[in-house]
């Protein structure tokens, strides 16, 4: 049997609107980014070393909220998606808020990992006071982080045309 022949075959070229949308998708998240850096390696804590008994709950909650943060996104992105094109800069916004709702939701999935790391060590060896302020530091760090991916996403969601059912 023939192979069929692929020499006619080009990938789609994005149009513009979805340049620009990734471009500014890639703008926002290296300055969140830095943003973050600058926050996490700024801090200095006098949080005293001593032993937490058992941190597992706080930590596993976390992980539980990163889970939620990451099916919402899902959710969200399903709703941008299914809107219909509007003009170039909605296209763009658009176009943005699908790069960044997929970025968010590997941050998390990246997040889950470093918590469940944490709870590893605090089964196992416990962790300080010092450490647990750190990880609250972080949670609260990306929680805020993923609420401006979620705004962004929900008002460019709203401010698309609906399609036609």
């Amino acid at each position: 049997m023939a192979e069929p022949s692929t020499r006619g075959f080009k990938l789609p070229q994005p149009n513009k609107a979805t340049r620009k949308g990734l471009l500014l998708a890639i703008v926002v998240a290296v300055v969140i980014a830095i943003v973050v850096v600058l926050l996490k390696y700024n801090w200095t804590s006098s949080t005293p070393t001593n032993q937490v008994s058992d941190p597992s709950i706080v930590i596993g909650t976390f992980i539980t909220l990163y889970g939620l943060f990451i099916g919402a996104f899902g959710v969200l992105v399903g709703f941008v998606v299914q809107k219909k094109r509007g003009t170039d800069f909605l296209e763009v916004l658009r176009v943005a808020a699908i790069a960044l709702l997929a970025g968010a939701s590997i941050l998390d999935l990246l997040r889950v990992l470093d918590s469940t790391n944490d709870l590893f060590t605090a089964a196992t060896s416990g962790l300080s006071y010092r450490a647990l302020a750190d990880t609250v530091r972080d949670f609260k760090i990306y929680f805020f982080v993923n609420m401006a991916v979620a705004a962004f996403s929900i008002v460019v969601a709203c401010l698309l045309p609906s399609s036609p059912e």
